[in-house]
């Protein structure tokens, strides 16, 4: 069994009007769901749940599997994913109601520590693109 802390990162994106199409035709990454405003609510196998989705949400996979503190720097990885971004696409996004955000999973029975640089904050708060952080207290 490894004991290594790891950690997942994902991109998503909710906003109550555009469409979850608008969304993916902005960035190049594999959705892990992709929902749009007003469409019908479903499972992931089709099944129909009632009702409709009140806003769009989209969730983009960056990386298949997770990844370990020890060979990858989290803020080395958020600061190359912003630097392919567009910049103007997410502070639209923000501005007319939506927010994006990174999602950042964090697996690990031991104490982890990591720190983000003030460059890439000051790239999040330009780019108007918040993290999320879920600390689980069990391997990935």
């Amino acid at each position: 069994m490894n004991k290594e802390s790891r950690f997942r990162i994902s991109f998503r994106i909710f906003h109550p009007t555009i469409s979850a199409a608008d969304i993916e035709s902005n960035f190049k990454f594999p959705t892990r769901y992709s929902r749009s405003v007003g469409k019908l609510r479903a499972t992931k196998s089709g099944e129909l749940l009632g009702g409709t989705y009140k806003s769009t949400s989209v969730c983009f996979v960056l990386y298949e599997n997770s990844l370990t503190f020890d060979n990858f720097s989290l803020d080395g990885i958020l600061n190359e994913q912003l630097a392919t971004y567009n910049k103007a696409y997410t502070s639209y996004v923000s501005a007319s109601g939506g927010d994006c955000n990174f999602l950042i999973g964090i697996f690990s029975e031991n104490n982890v520590m990591f720190n983000l640089e003030l460059e890439t904050i000051q790239m999040l708060a330009a780019s108007k693109i918040s993290v999320t952080y879920d600390f689980y207290g069990y391997e990935d």
